[in-house]
């Protein structure tokens, strides 16, 4: 919107301040004297101009004035343009980041449920297994004739020489279970 400051009846002020509030996003130029110096600066501040004139003015320095503006234009129109599509892309991603967070939770909870399974079938082979090896012994004592202090006596003494040669702990623990 191209104004002069001068006209009969309004100033070119009050036509920008109004066209601000109806198209704040419209382009405001105004064309002024030099002795309306100050209700130039009163314009300035009051309708966001763009850029203000001189009269009498150079139709080149005004048609570059003009190009401007509608490149400024154009550059708020793209960066509102790009401002909606990061909004867009930061929505959709944010519904992704979600959507991997609820999977992650139920994979956690899958892998609790499993580890725990896994515990429960860990702690019965090793219930079924000394089961087994304790059927053994006492099937050895029955047919060697052995006696039940000597066979504790012998794994005591196996748990004792797997300590003084420093054998893991999974080692003395099959040893003991050999014993």
């Amino acid at each position: 919107i191209i104004s002069d400051m001068r006209m009969p009846q309004i100033d070119g002020a009050t036509v920008l301040t109004q066209a601000l509030l109806c198209q704040p996003r419209a382009i405001r130029i105004l064309l002024t004297g030099f002795a309306d110096q100050e209700a130039t600066i009163r314009s300035i501040n009051e309708t966001q101009l763009f850029a203000y004139v001189q009269k009498p003015w150079d139709n080149n320095e005004l048609i570059h004035i003009i190009e401007e503006a509608q490149r400024k234009l154009a550059l708020e129109d793209e960066q509102r343009l790009l401002t909606r599509k990061l909004r867009v892309v930061n929505q959709k991603r944010k519904a992704r980041e979600l959507q991997q967070q609820e999977n992650l939770e139920k994979l956690q909870v899958k892998l609790q449920q499993k580890t725990t399974a896994l515990g429960q079938l860990d702690q019965q082979h090793n219930e079924s297994l000394l089961t087994s090896i304790t059927m053994l012994a006492q099937l050895s004592v029955a047919r060697c004739g052995l006696s039940p202090k000597f066979i504790e006596t012998c794994r005591l003494h196996c748990s004792t020489l797997a300590r003084a040669l420093e054998l893991s702990a999974e080692q003395q623990y099959n040893l003991d279970l050999a014993a």
